[in-house]
């Protein structure tokens, strides 16, 4: 979710993101221009996740990271994938690996289609790995998002990004916009 999840103060500014991207400075940018337009997962919570809008330069990023093989698509899917990762990092914790650091490494892009449920189910996901994942609402629905990322029909109403070099570079192109470009809709 929004800052407060991640780093428990509620201030985006504390956010940490990949390793190159706080390196390059393209994190303060992010900072300031990814949480300007925030979606309100349910009116009930205070907390938001950014929206995005989808254009031909973020769309061949995420077109990119699918030929990668970097996405994880459906609900399902994406919260055993987290979970394996979890159960991961508590072990090499627990051998006495570097001391866990909050940091985002991973990107969850869902539509604007969704429903209630979907919705909860989303905000659970988060709340329960918000040390390490950012979501955000892609402006489209499902279909537009299917064919963002695989070029034909088919409906995605989310996805992961799960390989901290393809969160980078979407991260990058986010923070490459100027104000005008997040105004487009998709269309």
């Amino acid at each position: 979710m929004l800052s407060r999840e991640n780093n428990k103060t509620g201030n985006c500014m504390e956010i940490l993101f990949p390793r190159q991207l706080e390196a390059d400075g393209t994190a303060d940018a992010l900072r300031h221009s990814l949480f300007e337009r925030t979606f309100s997962l349910r009116p009930d919570i205070e907390s938001d996740i950014p929206i995005i809008y989808p254009d031909g330069v973020l769309e061949e990023a995420l077109r990119k990271t699918a030929l990668a093989r970097r996405i994880v698509y459906g609900y399902d899917n994406i919260e055993k994938g987290l979970a394996n990762e979890d159960r991961g990092i508590d072990v090499a914790a627990r051998r006495g690996a570097a001391p866990r650091v909050n940091r985002i490494s991973r990107l969850i892009l869902c539509s604007r289609d969704g429903s209630g449920r979907f919705y909860r189910r989303i905000e659970r996901l988060i709340q329960r790995h918000s040390a390490r994942v950012l979501a955000c609402l892609v402006d489209c629905d499902s279909e537009d998002l299917g064919r963002i990322f695989t070029g034909s029909e088919r409906r995605i109403k989310v996805v992961l990004v799960e390989h901290k070099d393809a969160v980078s570079a979407i991260l990058r192109v986010l923070a490459l916009r100027t104000p005008t470009d997040t105004t487009r809709t998709f269309r």
